[in-house]
Parts: structure tokens; C-alpha cells; sequence
């Protein structure tokens, strides 16, 4: 069965969270690893946007959006 844009955004928050929550020295392995995968995922969907993805689990990663997905609001 093929993924639906749900389960890619779902991806890209599991691996964003792990990416926020991981050891600085084990990183750019996960950050490396999370590429491939995005490789991947845009080899097996034409329609895939690896730029998107990428950048929307960096943004789970940096705590700009929650574990959700949704857009972490900044505080005054």
C-alpha cells in the first residue's frame, strides 16, 4: 500500500523528536540517516518534496513545531 501525505508527516515528527532528543555526538549519523530515507522516499514518489520534508522534520527537530506538527507559537 503507498503512504499517504499522513504517514510521511508522520515520519518527519517521529524523526524530528529523535533528532531533538539525541545526543550531540550522535547526530549528524541521525541527520545523515534521515536523508537517505528522504532519498528514498522521493525515488518511490515523483510527487515526494525532499526539501519539504526535510525542513519540516528540522523544525520538530529545532522545537519550532511540537510533536504534533503544528507550529510552536513564540512567548513574549
Amino acid at each position: 500500500m503507498a503512504m499517504s501525505r499522513k504517514d510521511y508527516v508522520s515520519l518527519a515528527i517521529s524523526m524530528g523528536l529523535a533528532l531533538r532528543y539525541l545526543e550531540e555526538e550522535k547526530r549528524d549519523g541521525a541527520v545523515w540517516m534521515a536523508v537517505e530515507v528522504a532519498d528514498s522516499l522521493n525515488a518511490s514518489n515523483l510527487n515526494f518534496d525532499k526539501g519539504r520534508f526535510l525542513d519540516f522534520m528540522y523544525e520538530v527537530a529545532d522545537g519550532k513545531r511540537n510533536a504534533e506538527g503544528k507550529v510552536v507559537k513564540k512567548t513574549a
